[in-house]
């Protein structure tokens, strides 16, 4: 996850079809899991503040200032801006992540901002849905014996009426 992260994410995007697919993935499980990163919480070097590592944000044009520092599917944009989300804030204004460039410096987290990684936000979702999951895996394993068992039973009166198939 690090490394797609890190070293694919909109990388050639328009030329790449593994870049394309991992750069589209990043962002909808971003989306819809509402978290940033790879793993790890507001503090993690792993999660919103991976992006800084990347080569998606080293091929960012201009001083650091005016570059995104996590990309919009790492943001909520019905609580803020993008700006206010993206880029570092001055320190006129309150000090929120990714203000800092350092996660062990943020103090008040962005309330705009997913800054619960991806790995964690999904397997806290498989946790919480987990007796969804087992009774479907059981209902199709059900489904599949019961209809093993009624072909078995064709096969039987066909054989027992000396049919011909």
């Amino acid at each position: 996850m690090k490394l797609t992260l890190t070293e694919q994410f909109y990388v050639n995007y328009s030329r790449d079809d593994t870049n394309t697919l991992a750069t589209d993935l990043w962002n909808k499980i971003q989306r819809e899991f509402h978290c940033c990163g790879v793993s790890g919480g507001l503090k993690s070097s792993w999660s919103w503040w991976l992006y800084q590592k990347s080569k998606w944000f080293e091929q960012q044009k201009g001083p650091d200032e005016f570059k995104n520092y996590v990309p919009e599917s790492c943001c909520d944009v019905t609580l803020a801006n993008l700006t206010e989300c993206q880029r570092l804030q001055d320190s006129g204004g309150p000090v929120f992540i990714p203000a800092q460039r350092q996660p062990s410096m943020v103090t008040d987290p962005n309330p705009a901002l997913y800054h619960k990684g991806c790995y964690d936000a999904v397997r806290e979702s498989i946790t919480e849905n987990s007796a969804v999951i087992a009774a479907v895996i059981l209902v199709t394993i059900l489904i599949t014996v019961i209809c093993i068992a009624l072909a078995a039973c064709v096969c039987m009166e066909i054989r027992y009426d000396n049919y011909v198939v």
